[in-house]
């Protein structure tokens, strides 16, 4: 990358504005995208190629970069098979973590792993859920998350009706825990969507 790139880059002119002002403005462009939207690796993947272009920008530019300062111990696993309750709280804490993390950061590699331990999360996430057929025309939304305390809430009246493994989500009619099975069908459609983007990437 040249140095006229580079200014490019940060969407400048050469040696027109300060450079680490525009990094920062950049950087916190795709943190606001990050914290505003849906966790869909398609979309995620190209704020990471954005911040790879702004790494290369940093160098050639000879800006001043922090050191890491995000804790290598990074919160606790999703477990294959449990209760979608725990599952579920494990998820939420991760997420509001790693979420809380790409707030403080100032690095772009910093930033663009934290994206894909973001990205990692939620497949680890979805794939607890069971998969069922998603017509079109049902109208669900990818790209729009659940409200946590309303899932919250309806996982807690599924519990006491004796409902608390995914395998289970299937089982039972989900008509009084509209957001629950509306997630369900959501999560179903964003993996069946992740896996013909990974199939389009490999053609």
């Amino acid at each position: 990358m040249t140095e006229k790139e580079a200014w490019v880059v940060l969407n400048a002119d050469e040696g027109d504005d300060d450079a680490q002002e525009l990094m920062d403005d950049c950087l916190f462009e795709i943190k606001q995208f990050v914290l505003s939207k849906a966790i869909i690796s398609k979309l995620y993947s190209s704020q990471i190629t954005k911040l790879e272009k702004l790494k290369m920008a940093a160098i050639v530019l000879k800006l001043e970069v922090s050191k890491p300062s995000i804790p290598s111990d990074l919160t606790i696993e999703l477990v294959a098979n449990d209760s979608f309750m725990s599952t579920f709280n494990a998820f939420e804490k991760n997420k509001s973590y790693y979420k809380q993390q790409v707030v403080k950061t100032s690095i772009p590699s910093e930033l663009s792993d934290l994206i894909s331990k973001l990205i990692d999360l939620q497949s680890d996430y979805s794939n607890q859920w069971p998969i069922i057929e998603v017509e079109e025309s049902e109208g669900v939304v990818i790209s729009k998350e659940p409200d946590a305390m309303q899932l919250l809430v309806e996982f807690n009246k599924m519990n006491e009706a004796g409902i608390i493994a995914f395998q289970q989500l299937t089982q039972n009619s989900l008509d009084n825990y509209p957001n629950v099975n509306q997630e369900l069908k959501r999560l179903s459609l964003l993996r069946k969507k992740e896996k013909e983007w990974k199939t389009s990437l490999k053609n």
